[in-house]
Formats: structure tokens, sequence, C-alpha cells
């Protein structure tokens, strides 16, 4: 009995190996290749799928550890050049982007700013050639919001969620046109 035990394990562990090289040879990987500059700092990246055929890179990024920070963007498909997306005299953190799935514009991009004093979060609609149109402020309370994140579950009321003085909190947010609110 152990025998046939012992040799039906060895059949399965052969056939597994064998099925598992054989698996690894579907996917061929490219050679690595850099998709931010190495002179700045670059952080809290988030890549998107933008209508179902370009991934898009979001990440903040700042010059120097007193510099402030700004959102930048890359398409990761294409490999074009890094783009600007949202700059000022204030911190700009945290970039998700929210897929419209609208021809009138792509969608919105949600990201902390500390502009008016407390950290608070906002989304700005990015245009479809890629610019930033109106922004608009979604949190106005006291305390500094972090750790922003984003569900995808229903198309047109995004869950919003982020960390406030230590308790998580969360939104449904709603997209009425080209505002979100």
């Amino acid at each position: 009995m152990k025998s046939k035990l012992l040799s039906i394990l060895v059949l399965a562990m052969i056939f597994l190996v064998n099925f598992h090289a054989i698996a690894q040879g579907i996917y061929s990987w490219s050679d690595c290749s850099p998709v931010t500059d190495s002179t700045s700092f670059n952080s809290n990246p988030s890549s998107w799928l933008i209508n179902y055929d370009q991934l898009y890179l979001f990440y903040e990024k700042r010059y120097c550890d007193t510099c402030k920070s700004a959102i930048w963007s890359r398409n990761i498909t294409t490999l074009t050049p890094e783009s600007l997306m949202i700059s000022g005299a204030s911190n700009y953190t945290s970039p998700l982007f929210y897929n419209a799935y609208s021809n009138l514009f792509k969608g919105f991009l949600l990201f902390l700013s500390d502009s008016l004093g407390n950290t608070e979060i906002y989304a700005s609609v990015v245009e479809n050639d890629f610019t930033i149109g109106e922004t608009y402020q979604l949190t106005s309370s006291p305390g500094a919001k972090s750790h922003l994140i984003t569900s995808h579950e229903y198309d047109y009321h995004p869950i919003i969620g982020w960390i406030q003085d230590s308790v998580a909190w969360s939104a449904t947010s709603v997209i009425n046109g080209n505002s979100i609110s």
C-alpha cells in the first residue's frame, strides 16, 4: 500500500514539474527598462489601464528632500516621455486614477494636497488630451488625510477611502457628467 501511494506521489510530482516547466515557456519577458528618471525622488506609483489599451503610470515626484511634490504621468504602453500633471506651491501626493469610460474626458485624477492647510482629497478632470481640467475638493474637515485608496467596484459610484487621525474613513462619490462629488 505504501509503495502504491509513493508511486502515485512520485508520478504526480513528475507531472507537476513538467507541467510547470512548460507553463514557464508561455510568458516571454522583455528586458527591464526604467520608466522614471533617477535624478529625483519618485514615489507612490499607481498604474491604470485607460480605455482598455493604454497603461499609464501616475506617481509623485520631488527633486529634493525639502522640495514640494508634484504629480507626473507616463504612458507605459508607448513609453512616451513623462508629463507633468499637477504642480504648484503645495504638495500633491498619492495619485490615483478613476476611469470614467466617457467620450467627453478620460476620468478623474484623485490626489491628496495640503494647499489649504490640512491635507485634503481632491479630484481633477483628466481631459481627452491628457491635460488637467476642473479640480474639485472632495473632503473638508480638520485633520490631515493619508493613505488614499479607491475602489472601482461600481462604475459611477467610486468608493474612496483614507485614514484621518488613526481612523479609517470611506465615502461613496457620485459622478455626474464631468464632475465628481
